[in-house]
């Protein structure tokens, strides 16, 4: 689980960041294959450039697959903003031989609960792309209440601010 906690009027970044933001990232010591999972974003528009990730705080569920060593270390990126942008290393080291703390399993549940549900939202999704224009239509039976879209894109494509009809 990887606690992120932004003093006020700071925000992070989405793995899709949008046209200003660089994704955090890890690099890792020795080769590991891990899930991130990555909490629903929000959308910051400023001086018209729009990206999407998280201010206050956020917390980013992992899960490390195969051979864990006993030691895990690495460096996380973080690419953090208020009126101006920082990014900064954080090498880190963690004894993974030591037991979790109590309230981990309530943390952890606690932020998988953030993660955007895969299915069950619409009752009909669909999507085309016709003369540069990206067009997905979602109904749901229930209608929609501040709906928001958040395409998780290839490096340096983006796609800007969705508009609703």
């Amino acid at each position: 689980l990887l606690d992120v906690a932004l003093e006020k009027g700071w925000k992070t970044y989405w793995r899709s960041p949008g046209e200003g933001g660089i994704a955090p990232a890890i690099a890792w010591r020795t080769p590991l294959e891990v899930n991130w999972r990555w909490p629903t974003p929000q959308r910051f528009d400023v001086a018209g450039i729009s990206t999407q990730g998280y201010h206050g705080d956020v917390s980013f569920p992992m899960t490390l697959l195969g051979k864990i060593p006993p030691t895990l270390s690495g460096v996380l990126t973080l690419s953090t903003c208020s009126n101006v942008c920082i990014l900064t290393d954080y090498p880190f080291s963690l004894d993974m031989t030591a037991p979790a703390g109590e309230r981990f399993n309530y943390d952890f549940t606690r932020a998988m609960g953030t993660l955007p549900l895969r299915d069950g939202l619409t009752s009909q999704l669909t999507a085309s792309y016709v003369s540069g224009k990206l067009t997905v239509t979602a109904r749901r039976d229930a209608g929609w209440q501040q709906p928001a879209l958040f395409i998780d894109s290839m490096e340096d494509v983006d796609f800007g601010t969705p508009s609703f009809t």
